[in-house]
């Protein structure tokens, strides 16, 4: 059934209260546009009367720089946090599945927003696109597992897919396709779907992603921060503007100045980055060789606009791809003689036809070229004039009102979720056991103590003949009599599970390994999530112990927290979970039940079925069972054989793979792919480049030691050879010496040769 979630009685009454998720901010990371939309829209919110958090989760180089940002912050009525003030439960631990620390954020994320929503009763938490820093909270809430009573929003700024398309760049690794599909996950499943502009919006939909009626275009002005550059002075000195790299029109704006060939200083303002392997301010260096220009990348966001308001400086904004443009907004107020490409969100800034059409250009060289001429030659006064217009159209003030007012309506939206009752829905437990004689009693304990208990449980023996394990097996039926206990001939774990679910009744299995050790709220989560969102299958992250006090004193082997897709990229790695899930009986009865061969991933082959069959299988982010490793058991035996592994690679190619149905968005991705890994990267090719110089000097430095080899040896044979030619006449002297007659008492030399000189040529 449909229904809305409850506002909790402590939002009732009082302000609106808002949690900004950022992977940036002014003061801690510099020119991010990220970072600045939450600086500004913090202000925006607690100057209208909310209450602001702000949760911070990016690097931070500086403690201290970060402890007086969230005094100051205090100060001005807005509460900051950083993200790894709070430790992790899994700190240090080793983790695999989520691939890379930036999904472990997000984890980490959802884990201090839990706390933090439970004591400050939030009605709106917003997120970023990029980097997928929602992903976990947004995958939470959809199983069911948090945030019930707040609206999740995540808002457009440039996903990692619109950022290569904008710097020209394919595919460069298999973990870009997991992060383009978490991104999009966190979009299309949010409560909220916010945009910067209607450009955004419709790059998004042309992208395939599926985007809401009900999303909006909404983002905040900043206000003035400083007085407008002195009357009287004209263009001193050019100033690209951004971000150094190709995104932000770096090759348009260099390419421009060669086409005119401006008599002026020029000022490269931004953070550096890396182009094709190189850095951004060398390839500056090299095309603006002989002309007068500088270079600044370490200045911070106050810092850049308060050298923009010296005076004689037009900023020139190249960007060939913008969400909203915030520099254009900041040049706007602050009255800051600026040029800009007229892409993305620019024009929806940019509020004022006559300055649109003297502005704006297209992102070519030449349209750069020719709107420097014209702005050059325009009178100082006339322009003046202008931007003094365009800051009382764009009004900061009235456009935050407008902001505010649509972010109070956001705030008040019903969320409808569907839901059923749990008691409506029944689920059998499938425990399956092989020579687990020492684990046994403790895998069923914890299943015999879930805070939903299952409706039936299985316990299958697969042919153990160890008479400890037959023992145990024994003593454990006898000490649960409610649960069916039955024997089979060894044919592995698919075809015992297989077994259970051939006997259920019920509407969900959910398969446990006897060696595993369940939380006390498995089944309750599990079959919560299938509930919450309409899932067929429910799986969940774990984690990896030795020996059963492990849990306890926390001592983990490692931290398995699996995604849920994209399902194309399961012939590289098992992106859905391990075996212990809940599945939908008729969709797995549907799709043939578990697979039944020994030496494969069964448990992924399984899920990869079900999934390209159209079934949908997502993962509960929250560790619900402990995976014991170091069992000489046979998935260890099928990962210490590079046969067994090439095999079952090999498998899931041509038996599960093969024949299988792709949306045409996974085909692009897949061709995508192959063509970005069929590229060398551009880390490869710089590495290839340095390879080609050293290879140059490298053989340069050999040819000279090769000649100095050779005069070396020239001069030692020369040398040698005098020496010898000396101790030749001396012997000729002595054998003449020899040859003359001698006393009696004197014998003569006998059998005296020249020696033969070496070194000859």
């Amino acid at each position: 059934m449909c229904g809305s979630w409850p506002v909790s009685a402590a939002r009732q009454s009082g302000p609106p209260r808002a949690c900004l998720v950022t992977n940036d901010f002014p003061g801690l990371v510099r020119n991010g546009g990220i970072g600045t939309h939450a600086f500004v829209l913090s202000r925006v919110l607690r100057d209208r009367g909310w209450a602001v958090h702000v949760l911070y989760c990016g690097p931070v180089d500086d403690p201290a720089a970060t402890a007086e940002l969230s005094r100051v912050m205090a100060s001005e009525g807005i509460d900051f946090r950083w993200l790894d003030e709070s430790p992790r439960v899994w700190q240090g631990i080793p983790s695999f599945g989520d691939s890379t620390d930036t999904l472990e954020v997000s984890q980490h994320a959802f884990e201090v927003l839990e706390e933090l929503h439970a004591a400050h009763a939030f009605d709106l938490i917003e997120f970023p696109d990029w980097r997928a820093l929602g992903f976990r909270s947004v995958q939470a809430k959809r199983s069911g597992l948090a945030f019930a009573d707040v609206r999740l929003a995540i808002k457009l700024h440039g996903t990692t897919e619109w950022q290569r398309r904008g710097n020209r760049q394919a595919l460069r690794s298999a973990w870009e396709l997991k992060l383009d599909y978490c991104e999009r996950y966190a979009f299309e499943h949010a409560d909220l779907q916010l945009s910067p502009s209607e450009y955004m919006l419709a790059d998004t939909r042309e992208q395939g992603w599926a985007v809401r009626d009900d999303a909006v275009a909404v983002s905040p002005f900043p206000d003035r921060q400083r007085p407008s550059s002195p009357p009287g002075t004209g263009v001193q000195e050019l100033v690209f503007f951004g971000r150094l790299e190709r995104r932000k029109g770096l090759d348009v704006f260099l390419d421009a100045l060669d086409l005119f060939d401006v008599q002026l200083p020029v000022l490269f303002l931004g953070k550096d980055s890396r182009i094709d392997g190189r850095r951004a301010t060398d390839i500056i260096t090299e095309r603006m060789a002989g002309r007068p220009h500088r270079i600044e990348t370490e200045l911070g966001r106050e810092a850049a606009l308060a050298e923009l308001t010296r005076g004689g400086r037009l900023a020139v904004l190249a960007s060939l791809s913008e969400t909203f443009g915030y520099t254009v907004a900041e040049c706007i107020v602050d009255e800051i003689p600026f040029l800009a490409t007229s892409v993305g969100g620019i024009p929806e800034v940019l509020a004022h036809q006559e300055a649109r059409s003297r502005w704006l250009f297209e992102a070519t060289p030449a349209a750069l070229a020719v709107a420097l001429q014209q702005r050059l030659a325009s009178p100082e006064d006339d322009e003046r004039r202008l931007r003094a217009d365009v800051a009382v159209a764009c009004d900061p003030r009235a456009w935050n009102d407008r902001v505010e007012a649509a972010y109070r309506e956001l705030a008040g939206r019903r969320v409808e979720r569907r839901s059923s009752p749990a008691s409506d829905a029944s689920v059998a437990l499938a425990v399956t056991h092989y020579h687990h004689a020492d684990y046994l009693p403790a895998a069923l304990a914890s299943l015999a103590a879930q805070t939903r208990a299952p409706d039936e449980v299985f316990v299958v023996d697969d042919g153990s003949s160890d008479a400890e394990a037959v023992r145990v097996f024994a003593e454990q039926e006898a000490m649960y009599p409610a649960w069916t206990f039955f024997r089979q001939d060894n044919l592995g774990p698919g075809a015992a599970r297989n077994a259970c679910l051939a006997r259920t009744s019920a509407d969900y299995l959910l398969s446990f390994d006897s060696d595993n050790i369940a939380t006390p709220t498995l089944v309750e989560s599990l079959l919560g999530a299938v509930l919450a969102d309409g899932r067929d299958v429910a799986t969940c992250h774990t984690l990896g112990f030795a020996e059963d006090d492990d849990i306890a004193a926390g001592r983990f082997a490692f931290r398995f927290a699996p995604t849920g897709g994209p399902r194309i990229l399961v012939a590289a790695e098992n992106v859905f979970g391990d075996a212990c899930g809940l599945y939908s009986v008729d969709a797995l009865r549907s799709a043939g039940g578990f697979e039944e061969e020994r030496w494969t991933n069964e448990d992924c082959e399984t899920y990869t079925r079900l999934a390209f069959d159209g079934f949908r299988v997502d993962v509960v982010p929250r560790v619900l069972f402990f995976y014991r490793a170091g069992v000489a058991g046979r998935l260890a035996q099928i990962n210490a054989d590079p046969a067994i592994v090439h095999g079952a690679q090999r498998r899931m190619l041509r038996s599960v793979l093969a024949g299988v149905r792709l949306e045409d968005e996974e085909q692009v991705a897949l061709w995508e792919a192959l063509h970005g890994f069929a590229q060398p990267s551009h880390e490869i090719g710089a590495v290839m480049r340095l390879h080609d110089e050293l290879s140059v000097w490298a053989h340069g430095e050999i040819a000279a030691i090769h000649a100095w080899r050779l005069e070396q040896l020239e001069a030692l044979q020369t040398d040698l050879t005098g020496k010898l030619d000396a101790a030749t006449a001396r012997a000729d002297s002595a054998e003449l010496e020899l040859a003359r007659p001698r006393d009696a008492a004197r014998p003569a030399r006998a059998g005296f040769r020249r020696p033969r000189r070496p070194w000859r040529r």
